[in-house]
């Protein structure tokens, strides 16, 4: 596309009284516009003389309306791009919202496992203290020894 414009902008001009520049940007990337450069390096590319007014605005009508199309397509562009990073970012929020549910879920359910062990454990001491607050009774077995209940 950025070889293409050049061209066009060249093939409107030709009939008409123009000057185009040839100027490198900052990247040293040559381009080609209707107004002098900034830069040192400069190139007159055309100036016609014996073309009438009428077609020398018509052409610089066409150069306008190149300039203005590729204008308008760059911040499709940019409005493009900021919609899909929007868009981008939304999705993470949304990953974000579900990984912090499913963490919350897994909290619970640690949470009602804890509950449940924690009451096992407080039977478990009930009936230990049961058992170790009753009296003990021993007597003797018919092998010498003892028999505790």
């Amino acid at each position: 596309m950025r070889k293409i414009i050049p061209i066009v902008i060249l093939m409107i001009a030709l009939p008409a009284r123009a000057e185009i520049y040839k100027c490198k940007d900052a990247k040293d990337v040559y381009i080609y516009q209707q107004t002098p450069c900034q830069a040192k390096e400069v190139s007159k590319i055309r100036k016609d003389s014996g073309v009438s007014e009428d077609d020398r605005v018509r052409a610089q009508n066409r150069i306008n309306a190149v300039f203005e199309r590729e204008k308008q397509r760059k911040i499709q562009a940019r409005i493009a791009e900021e919609e899909r990073i929007k868009q981008a970012e939304e999705e993470e929020a949304r990953e974000l919202e579900r990984k912090k549910v499913e963490y919350l879920k897994r909290q619970a359910i640690a949470s009602e496992r804890n509950a449940a062990a924690n009451e096992k454990n407080a039977e478990a001491t009930k009936e230990i203290n049961k058992t170790l607050n009753q009296p003990v009774h021993c007597v003797p077995d018919n092998m010498g020894g003892m028999r505790c209940y």
